[in-house]
């Protein structure tokens, strides 16, 4: 092992950075959602028994829109204007800021998922 002077040390070349290969997603799913299109709940999954949305009271969807802020409607209800998603890098999911609490939104083949408070989870896909 040999230690460089100071001197050597000093006029060294930096060494390449060495960045964080990115997350690989999973198989069959996209990486990250398409913004500007709207996701339709189709299904919620509650206590292993399987509803249609309007048993559960009413539309629900979610738009993530270019500018980063998201249409979200549930029950029937459109939420506040003002909330914002952002990508969680590591593995792809979308996370809405909701009143203090992160809404993760999971890519899945044709759609997202949505664990909505360990209550229920809601099944979405991508309208054409």
């Amino acid at each position: 092992l040999t230690v460089p002077t100071p001197t050597e040390f000093a006029t060294a070349e930096p060494a390449p950075a060495n960045p964080q290969a990115p997350a690989t997603p999973v198989p069959g799913t996209p990486a990250v959602l398409e913004t500007d299109v709207v996701y339709r709940c189709v299904t919620i999954t509650a206590k292993d028994n399987v509803y249609d949305p309007s048993e559960m009271g009413g539309e629900c969807s979610v738009c993530f829109s270019s500018d980063g802020t998201v249409d979200l409607v549930i029950a029937g209800e459109h939420d506040p204007s003002g909330l914002t998603w952002t990508v969680d890098g590591w593995n792809g999911t979308m996370v809405v800021e909701y009143y203090d609490t992160g809404l993760i939104f999971v890519p899945v083949e044709g759609g997202c998922e949505l664990n909505y408070m360990d209550i229920m989870t809601l099944h979405f896909v991508a309208e054409n």
